[in-house]
């Protein structure tokens, strides 16, 4: 098994996952609970391709140039630009995870 194997939320100490948890309802609150998982998917992979670009936005560039559309409410990505590295690793921890409960 890889290292870089996502694991689940539960897997991480408690504080840990608090402040994961914590992250995201102060930054996000609602939006993160209204995505579809469709737009969960999205907004996974925009985020996964920050890797490669320099921004979020240009993420979102790349990520559209393949796909042609995008189906995540803009004000999501809006508020995800603001996020610190770490903070948009635990959105990506948040969506990951989320994704895994509901498949």
């Amino acid at each position: 098994m890889s290292s870089h194997t996502l694991k689940p939320l539960c897997y991480y100490q408690s504080d840990r996952r608090d402040e994961i948890l914590s992250t995201i309802a102060l930054e996000f609150g609602d939006h993160f609970e209204k995505l579809t998982i469709i737009q969960k998917r999205e907004a996974l992979a925009v985020m996964g391709l920050t890797t490669f670009a320099e921004s979020l936005s240009e993420a979102q560039v790349m990520f559209h140039c393949s796909v042609m559309f995008s189906c995540v409410p803009r004000n999501f990505y809006l508020l995800a630009e603001q996020l610190t590295p770490d903070g948009r690793l635990a959105l990506s921890i948040a969506l990951a995870q989320s994704l895994r409960t509901y498949s």
